[in-house]
Order: C-alpha cells, then sequence, then structure tokens
C-alpha cells in the first residue's frame, strides 16, 4: 500500500516537473521566436 503511494507520488513529481520545463521551453520560444515573426 505504501510503495503505491509513494509510487503515484514520484509520477506526479515528475509530471509537474516536466510540465514546469514545457513552460519554460514555450516561454523562451515566445521570447525568441514568435515575437519576432508576429512584429516582422
Amino acid at each position: 500500500m505504501g510503495h503505491a503511494m509513494i509510487d503515484r507520488a514520484e509520477k506526479g513529481l515528475y509530471q509537474f516537473i516536466e510540465q514546469l520545463f514545457i513552460n519554460a521551453k514555450e516561454e523562451s520560444a515566445d521570447v525568441h521566436g514568435d515575437n519576432a515573426i508576429r512584429s516582422g
């Protein structure tokens, strides 16, 4: 029982970190790419 809870918590943590990386990537892509295309 405890092991399943740990697995679930780890999976949630990995998804959370992955989401942070995805958000950071999209933000930097916006800054470097999309804004230049939109304005120009």
